[in-house]
């Protein structure tokens, strides 16, 4: 709710992205928090990054995958989004050179 204030937006409106659609209980989850602007589809994330494609968001929410590559890609695009972003991710990632790099050149 903080944040959405920062932003200059309700909570209601706030725009979350969810790339992840996992079990398909994120809308529920963050509906019953007070937020009801939540974009969590079952589509192919990586797909709708190569055309484009992605939704306009006010913030990144998600519980990525934590199988191949999953979370590195998810980390550059939430970095290079220049948007607030919140991941769960897993703490050996810290370790990774990917995070690690980001790290020190932010």
């Amino acid at each position: 709710h903080r944040l959405a204030k920062r932003l200059g937006t309700t909570s209601e409106a706030l725009a979350i992205y969810d790339p992840f659609f996992c079990e398909g209980r994120m809308k529920q989850h963050m509906a019953e928090l007070g937020f009801h602007n939540v974009y969590n589809r079952n589509e192919d994330f990586y797909a709708a990054c190569t055309a484009k494609k992605c939704p306009e968001f006010d913030v990144l929410v998600t519980n990525p995958p934590f199988s191949t590559d999953h979370i590195e890609a998810i980390h550059r695009f939430a970095t290079r989004s220049n948007k607030p972003w919140f991941l769960l991710i897993p703490s050996y990632c810290e370790k990774q050179a990917f995070y690690q790099e980001w790290l020190h050149n932010r």
